[in-house]
């Protein structure tokens, strides 16, 4: 490596390391992670993303007022990551507070699958927004009706049945609204199992004392939990256990294929063994065994559980095994990636209305891969596309070729390929590392060189180039001068400062030399 670059190669690694050490350093995805499953029924992250807690898309130290909330209960020191500290509590620490000032509690809002950070300054004169809100996305909760009031929920009850065998029924119709506006309920009867409806009928798979809960709502304000209890005993004898399946499967031949039999149950909660027959001749054990099929074709499987005395009654599903008709990327893409990346072509290369936020057009095998499988910043995979896994190294190559049958922008290559570390815009992003105005030469240098790039090496030339063009389309020193980095004017930059210096030592090591 020239001296050149070895300087400019120390100064970026000098650079990457003070960030990792800076307390604003992003904390994603453990962060996203972690909120999702505290509030497993919320929209909220989906649709904001890191504004959910910062004012930007990008993250770092610019945080809304929710983000500053978490920061002061409990979430501070986390550096690179939320799983530093215990960020659920601190999510927890802050739910009755209101952070943006607009009426409703942050729990309120997050239910609501809105923002807790932002709010509407229309609706309120405490409106305490810190900058740009989220595009597209509901900041509060519709206010209900002056005057309105919320309704009551009746649980009826007591219940009382048999574990396997009593069909009860549930009864809401005592519930109630003073201003007459139509109810809808939701159940919760305490053994993980939910339902809607004024009046549903659930049977117990065990016995046990559950807490039966009842919440309606006036298509404005949910009730206060109406509560009652169920009462279920053990049959006066052993009862058969119940098989499920799931399903039904997908896969392709030679695939590997998982099943999964966890929601089979006994009345006794006697402790249960699993009997497969995957249709074509093999069998299998435990409760999520992986099958591969040889053929296509669609198979019949039947699960039978045994709790140590009477068989369960063998319950069936279905596994269709097909093989994608060869050269169909479009139909691969239109399967496992068309519901979150959109049309690649069709609309700009970054879309926060698309659950995946960024369109992929130009996409090679090598970024597929990465996003799919790891990189240094995913090192198990982006986790919203880890379920693509199984696909083949065939089926990323088809992919691949479908992503670049038609011509694409240096843009969108560079949001496929970059933008995942650098920004949406070349502008530091995840990273912190502004690349806007680099040449075709130094990206190939930092794929060649940089271990965390070098997943990127089946990227052709024509894509550089095609990214170099977009990234010198910027402000070179990003002062919002319009001076772009093309036209060869303005501030000089590091590596040209660096390149005079040493063109300097050379010269006088040179002259010494001769005065010798």
């Amino acid at each position: 490596m020239s001296i050149v670059g070895r300087i400019a190669t120390t100064f970026l690694l000098l650079s990457t390391a003070a960030l990792i050490g800076s307390p604003d350093a992003l904390a994603w995805p453990s962060c996203t992670d972690i909120f999702s499953t505290a509030y497993p029924n919320s929209q909220t992250e989906n649709l904001a993303g890191c504004q959910t807690c910062h004012q930007s898309v990008g993250g770092g130290g610019n945080y809304n007022v929710y983000g500053s909330d978490l920061l002061a209960n409990g979430a501070a020191g986390a550096g690179a990551t939320c799983a530093a500290v215990d960020f659920a509590s601190a999510l927890v620490a802050v739910e009755d507070f209101d952070s943006d000032s607009e009426g409703n509690t942050n729990i309120v809002e997050i239910q609501a699958g809105t923002q807790p950070g932002w709010c509407d300054a229309t609706q309120s004169a405490t409106c305490a927004n810190s900058a740009g809100t989220p595009p597209n996305v509901a900041l509060d909760p519709t206010p209900p009706p002056p005057n309105n009031n919320a309704p009551v929920a009746d649980a009826g009850g007591p219940y009382a049945g048999e574990a396997g065998s009593t069909l009860i029924q549930f009864d809401g119709s005592g519930s109630s609204d003073l201003d007459g506006d139509a109810l809808t309920f939701n159940w919760d009867f305490g053994d993980q199992t939910n339902a809607t409806g004024i009046m549903p009928t659930h049977t117990y798979a065990t016995a046990g004392n559950f807490q039966v809960t009842l919440v309606v709502n006036d298509s404005h304000v949910d009730s206060v939990p109406g509560f009652a209890s169920s009462v279920i005993t053990a049959p006066p004898m052993n009862v058969a256990p119940i098989a499920v399946p799931g399903g039904p499967y997908n896969g392709q031949p030679l695939q590997a294929v998982t099943f999964d039999g966890s929601a089979s149950s006994d009345p006794n909660g006697d402790a249960l063994t699993y009997s497969w027959d995957f249709g074509d001749g093999s069998f299998g054990s435990g409760v999520a065994p992986t099958h591969s099929y040889a053929a296509e074709g669609t198979y019949t499987v039947t699960l039978m559980v045994n709790d140590g005395q009477i068989d369960s009654v063998p319950t069936t599903t279905t596994a269709t095994i097909a093989v994608l008709p060869a050269g169909d990327g479009a139909a691969l893409y239109n399967a496992n990636c068309l519901g979150c990346h959109g049309d690649p072509w069709n609309g700009t290369a970054v879309d926060n209305a698309l659950a995946g936020l960024r369109r992929v057009a130009g996409a090679r095998a090598c970024n597929i891969e990465g996003s799919i499988f790891g990189t240094s910043v995913f090192p198990n995979g982006v986790p919203e596309m880890q379920f693509l896994q199984v696909l083949s190294d065939a089926d990323i190559d088809l992919l691949a070729d479908h992503l670049n049958s038609r011509q694409t922008s240096g843009e969108r290559r560079y949001v496929t390929t970059c933008a995942g570390c650098h920004g949406d815009d070349g502008s530091g992003g995840r990273v912190g590392e502004n690349v806007h105005g680099e040449s075709a030469s130094e990206t190939l240098e930092a794929i060649r060189e940089d271990s965390e790039m070098r997943y990127l090496a089946c990227m052709p030339r024509s894509d550089i180039d095609a990214i170099a063009v977009f990234l010198n389309g910027f402000d070179n020193d990003d002062d919002d001068d319009d001076e772009r980095s093309d036209k060869g004017s303005g501030s000089t930059t590091l590596p040209m400062l660096l390149l005079l210096a040493i063109v300097a030592l050379i010269r006088k090591h040179a002259v010494c030399r001769r005065l010798w």
